[in-house]
């Protein structure tokens, strides 16, 4: 038997994304576990959720905002515009960051409802949800760009039939 690790084929060779739910991932402080350098994450496709979910109030001030956009500059990395239903929440102050993150890379923005909403006390409005998303896309091609083609390029959704 040999004590020897076992060679994994790294999630950046296999077509994977990491899902990642918030700032507090450790690549964004530069403590990555185990003795793996921060850049070899980076080398991973990574759907980050809840916006970043940045530390309010310094939302695009804070440092993971520019961890999070070199990422999105080096198409590594997607944004999902998601529910900022969170009991510290301040939706202008999260909406600043969509904003800032739909301005920045329109072409590594993902959206999502949150359904089934596990942590909220209450159910979000769904509609209410949607209209986030119109203010935060500026427009028609932006919003078809965020809820069609960017899913379709991130999970290579399979054609059927005839479009």
């Amino acid at each position: 038997m040999s004590n020897s690790p076992k060679r994994v084929t790294p999630a950046y060779a296999c077509d994977c994304h990491i899902h990642v739910f918030d700032s507090r991932f450790p690549v964004y402080s530069g403590k990555v576990p185990g003795n793996h350098p921060a850049s070899e994450y980076r080398l991973v496709q990574q759907r980050i959720d809840h916006i970043g979910r940045l530390p309010q109030p310094e939302g695009a001030r804070h440092a993971a905002f520019d961890v999070i956009r070199r990422l999105l500059d080096m198409g590594r990395a997607w944004v999902k515009l998601t529910s900022v239903v969170y009991p510290d929440s301040d939706v202008e102050s999260h909406s600043k960051v969509a904003r800032a993150f739909v301005e920045a890379a329109p072409e590594r923005m993902l959206w999502g409802s949150d359904w089934p909403h596990g942590i909220e006390k209450e159910m979000p409005d769904d509609v209410e949800l949607i209209d986030r998303l119109v203010q935060w896309a500026p427009d028609e091609t932006t919003w078809h760009r965020i809820l069609v083609e960017n899913p379709d390029i991130l999970y290579a959704f399979p054609r059927t039939g005839s479009a």
